[in-house]
């Protein structure tokens, strides 16, 4: 016989009964109701349901077959209505069959009290005390009273000398050397001692000072059991007072609405064995407290993956948890564990940061708080994750599989009272035992200091890059200022009178740099000197053209040696001197009489006869005005205005 997989949900007045049987014959289903049990038989299928409240066959039962789906849904009613049905999502519980009854006596050698299904909240009501220290001298140790062996490990320490036949992958599966000869406590040492050299401070540092965006970035991830904590606190509010259980009391956990179980997770409920554990009050805290670290571990591998789990998330959950790689037994308090998963999150992991770890007790104490529905939920994942791993799949075999059964029948009120315990637990630093706190200021210390020095050499760079930029632009200024002081000397010496070179049109610039060569051609032909400009170049700043500049002689040059000089760049020396002794008047021509080696020097570089002074004369103006004509478009920008008459007001300014 096959058995279906199925769902159960409930309402006020039905327990609801959903059984996915693509190959049955619906004319043939039959099912029927017992007090707690509902039993369904379609060929070839078969399934029998043990429920946690009366059920009442009374006419109001149906059935729907949904042949798309290939599904029977089973409505059947409560013998109570308004009743509250808890751990309905257990699907392995439910399973568990009834004791058969007999006249004839029966001596088992193990008794299950006081019956089937029966859950630790039946059992046993007495509350365990979270923060007494169960330490033990060695000869007192529980394993020793019960007959164990002290290198038991495993669910409920119930194995032994599994390891000796895996020797080959000993090494890739957990970190103790040798787990069948070595005893709980020498476990425990090698542990610590690992850890301790294990621990790298470069890494922990590096995390902390350069991973500042990707630390931020998972600590912000909301994890989905975040929302599921949230609509669970409302509905309890909403509910408070108003909701009853099959045993007269409120709601402890979310149901199916809040945290549904997926198809792939009901095949694994129905898979799993169905056993029952008699289990003493030390070894169910030993139980709980294991259930602490795996779920820590687990809860890290979710977060730094974001909910993706991928190839490293069985190294991860493994690694992280003790029991898993040391096949720890703890028998303390809770902050021991923490303490201890706290510090492997800081050894082992990619990311190792303390803000992280805080992220990571937030979570398991959410997860806690969501009651066994949802720790199930975890341990299935856990188990479908190591089972694609090899060789971790032995892990579910020593501690999964038996925690996915216990956890359905574990006490409810044990699991909220241990979720408030991890509420309280205060991490501190320096409980880690590696002075994280002065780690971490020294490294503070180290990078202001590279920041200091780091400012230091760019506000160098920076004061050296100003100072050659300040003489740079001075020079540039100045050069401007004496351009400037130039072009309003020009200016000024033509009042009222129009300077069309300033205004000439593109076409007659283009012709003026054309009649340039020509006019030095002439010059030349008249046995003229060679031109000593006693200038510096530049390029204008945006165009291609060369600039010629003459260096000041004098600090206050008069309105004529500013004339003079302007125009030196463009005719001999000789030129601007005549110009010159010409503007100082019958002074100037007295002097020139009476020093004749001056006259001599002025008069014939042009011509050797005095003679033919006039002529020359007539000569010079014109080169000039041509020259003239050459510097003003130049240095100044032609205007589409202006008439090609620019030889003729070079001539008239030189004139005047």
């Amino acid at each position: 016989m096959l058995t279906p997989c199925f769902d159960v949900t409930q309402d006020d007045a039905f327990i609801i009964i959903t059984m996915r049987v693509p190959f049955a014959k619906a004319a043939e289903a039959e099912f029927c109701i017992d007090g707690t049990f509902f039993k369904f038989y379609c060929k070839p299928y078969f399934l029998r349901l043990c429920l946690p409240g009366e059920l009442v066959e009374d006419g109001r039962e149906r059935a729907v077959h949904d042949i798309e789906k290939g599904t029977i849904t089973v409505y059947v009613p409560k013998l109570h209505v308004g009743v509250h049905f808890e751990n309905l999502g257990m699907i392995t519980s439910l399973l568990s069959k009834k004791q058969p009854t007999s006249k004839t006596p029966q001596n088992p050698l193990i008794e299950v009290l006081p019956g089937a299904g029966a859950t630790e909240e039946e059992v046993e009501e007495e509350e365990f005390d979270w923060q007494i220290d169960q330490e033990m001298p060695v000869e007192d140790k529980p394993e020793l009273l019960l007959g164990k062996r002290s290198s038991a490990y495993g669910f409920a320490e119930q194995h032994t000398a599994v390891f000796s036949k895996l020797q080959q992958e000993l090494p890739a599966l957990v970190d103790c050397p040798d787990p069948d000869g070595m005893t709980g406590h020498e476990r425990r040492v090698a542990r610590l001692a690992h850890e301790e050299a294990s621990f790298n401070p470069q890494h922990y540092l590096a995390d902390l000072m350069d991973g500042a965006e990707m630390m931020e970035a998972l600590c912000q991830f909301q994890p989905p059991w975040s929302q599921q904590l949230v609509a669970w606190t409302d509905k309890k509010k909403r509910s408070e007072g108003t909701t009853t259980t099959a045993k007269g009391k409120g709601q402890r956990e979310p149901d199916q609405d809040i945290i549904p179980f997926t198809d792939e997770e009901r095949v694994q409920l129905k898979e799993l064995p169905n056993k029952e554990y008699l289990l003493d009050k030390a070894t169910r805290r030993t139980l709980y407290l294991g259930l602490v670290d795996v779920i820590f571990a687990y809860a890290y591998d979710y977060r730094i993956t974001e909910g993706e789990h991928n190839v490293e998330s069985a190294w991860n959950i493994c690694k992280l948890s003790s029991t898993l790689s040391w096949l720890e037994v703890f028998r303390g308090r809770v902050e021991e564990v923490i303490y201890c998963s706290a510090r492997r999150c800081l050894c082992y992991p990619l990311y190792r940061h303390w803000q992280l770890v805080q992220c990571v007790l937030h979570d398991t104490t959410q997860l806690f708080l969501l009651g066994r529905r949802k720790l199930l939920q975890c341990l299935l994942d856990i188990r479908r994750i190591l089972n694609s791993s090899e060789p971790y799949y032995v892990m579910n075999n020593l501690y999964i599989t038996d925690y996915c059964v216990w956890i359905q029948r574990a006490s409810s009120r044990h699991i909220q009272n241990l979720a408030l315990e991890l509420k309280q637990v205060k991490m501190e630093k320096s409980s880690m035992g590696w002075e994280l706190a002065e780690l971490e200021q020294a490294a503070r210390l180290v990078a202001a200091e590279r920041d200091d020095e780091a400012s230091t050499c760019e506000s160098g760079d920076s004061a050296s890059d100003e100072g050659g930029t300040e003489s740079s632009s001075s020079g540039e200024t100045d050069s401007d200022s004496e351009g400037e002081t130039e072009r309003n000397t020009m200016t000024k010496s033509t009042p009222g009178a129009a300077n069309p070179a300033i205004e000439s049109t593109s076409d007659a610039a283009r012709n003026t740099r054309e009649s340039l060569p020509r006019a030095t051609k002439h010059i030349k032909a008249q046995s003229l000197p060679s031109l000593n400009y006693n200038t510096s170049m530049m390029k204008a700043e945006g165009t291609n053209s060369t600039v010629y500049k003459e260096q000041p002689k004098d600090q206050n040059p008069t309105t004529e040696d500013r004339t003079a000089q302007h125009l030196s760049p463009l005719v001999p020396n000789h030129t601007s001197s005549a110009i010159k002794a010409e503007s100082q008047g019958p002074a100037s021509t007295l002097c020139k009489e009476q020093n004749p080696d001056t006259e001599d020097q002025t008069v014939s570089p042009l011509n050797n006869n005095t003679s033919t002074t006039e002529h020359s004369r007539d000569r010079v103006v014109e080169e000039l005005s041509e020259g003239l004509c050459t510097f003003l478009t130049i240095h100044q920008p032609p205007s589409p205005q202006c008439p090609p008459t620019t030889s003729l007001a070079g001539r008239n300014l030189i004139e005047e």
